[in-house]
């Protein structure tokens, strides 16, 4: 199960992405993408290890 990097609860089967320098990061929320996508570099310290999100 993947967790969304803005708050994170848990993702499933979601709709909502983003790539950010090639790493598709995924989110619970459209609320959740537009912050992420609004300061990614707040947000992309909790996934540094792993590739997708």
């Amino acid at each position: 199960m993947e967790i969304c990097p803005v708050c994170n609860k848990e993702v499933d089967q979601s709709i909502f992405s983003s790539v950010i320098d090639g790493v598709v990061y995924r989110f619970c929320c459209e609320r959740c993408q537009r912050n992420f996508t609004a300061e990614p570099r707040k947000f992309m310290n909790c996934c540094e290890d792993s590739t997708d999100r």
